[in-house]
């Protein structure tokens, strides 16, 4: 459970009444994020009170809570406050966050994206320049994901790029089948067939095609045939 004195406040607004919770930052952001609230309730809260002033200790009244969510329950509370009102991260802790985002899109980008003009990705330092150059702006207390499609579009005038799949055929040795196919299972499986040895066919981002082939070679010892 985090202490007090490290909890941030994540407030909302309901019924022309005001609700603050006490709750640590990273978890209130993972849930946020699509985590399930559950597992992660008892380190998420620093209390189970639900304040109208955290600050000055004033609690929110039972007819209150029951007017605006139904229960005075702290889970579909908690679940409620945190996805659909506000988490007040410090400075510090938006600074952090922000690095971890933008660190987050560059990486993405660069994987599943090529440049279309020379069929080849775009190097991480180049689309770091272009978010620059974008000025693109992130929200803290949002997933990278959920803001992709709007950092995609403000880099698009500076920095082209294509998000084509494109299909990959290999034949692996069945020596190799079980850790080709642990690599692979995080992509799209297509076909998948078993012989004289492993036919499989995925579908890849065009950005990730090399790695893929460097690290199926890898595992294969150089023992593969790509079709």
């Amino acid at each position: 459970m985090v202490t007090v004195d490290k909890a941030i406040i994540a407030n909302y607004d309901k019924n022309g009444k005001h609700f603050e919770i006490l709750v640590d930052a990273d978890l209130a952001l993972e849930v946020r994020g699509g985590k399930p609230i559950e597992p992660l309730l008892s380190n998420l809260l620093a209390s189970e009170d639900v304040y109208k002033d955290s600050n000055k200790g004033e609690k929110a009244s039972s007819k209150d809570l029951l007017d605006a969510f139904e229960t005075e329950e702290i889970l579909p509370i908690a679940k409620e406050i945190i996805l659909e009102g506000r988490v007040e991260l410090t400075t510090e802790q938006k600074r952090k966050k922000i690095e971890q985002l933008r660190k987050e899109a560059i990486v993405y980008i660069s994987k599943n994206s090529i440049n279309p003009l020379t069929k080849t990705p775009h190097p991480p330092q180049r689309i770091e320049l272009a978010m620059d150059q974008a000025r693109v702006t992130l929200d803290p207390t949002k997933p990278m994901k959920k803001q992709l499609e709007s950092i995609i579009e403000k880099l698009k005038p500076i920095l082209p790029m294509s998000f084509d799949q494109e299909t990959m055929s290999m034949k692996v040795p069945i020596s190799f089948a079980n850790k080709v196919l642990g690599y692979l299972n995080k992509f799209e499986i297509v076909e998948k067939k078993w012989g004289d040895g492993l036919y499989i066919k995925i579908k890849v981002s065009s950005g990730m095609k090399q790695e893929v082939t460097n690290g199926v070679y890898g595992l294969t010892s150089g023992q593969v045939i790509f079709e």
